[in-house]
């Protein structure tokens, strides 16, 4: 598929993202390994776009055994003077 430059309509190329230590990555989410960004580099002009990956492998969303019910802190937290216009 041929992806045009946005600035000026020519041909781009595909190009990775290189530093002296290897490839620049992008992290996903917890539990998923790092992939490697793409740019699109236009041959006429040079403009670049940077693509993250579409899809990372998604860890298995886990369930809580039982419902959590938070305290009621409210009137823990404001000070007095802040609770004496509340009706």
């Amino acid at each position: 598929m041929l992806i045009q430059c946005p600035r000026c309509g020519n041909e781009t190329r595909t190009a990775q993202l290189l530093s002296p230590l290897g490839e620049i990555m992008v992290s996903g989410p917890a539990d998923s390994s790092p992939l490697p960004i793409s740019a699109q580099v236009c041959v006429a002009c040079g403009h670049i776009d940077l693509y993250a990956p579409q899809s990372f492998d998604l860890p298995e969303q886990q369930k809580c055994a039982e419902p959590v019910t938070l305290p009621d802190v409210v009137g823990n937290v404001l000070p007095p003077a802040a609770t004496s216009g509340i009706s």
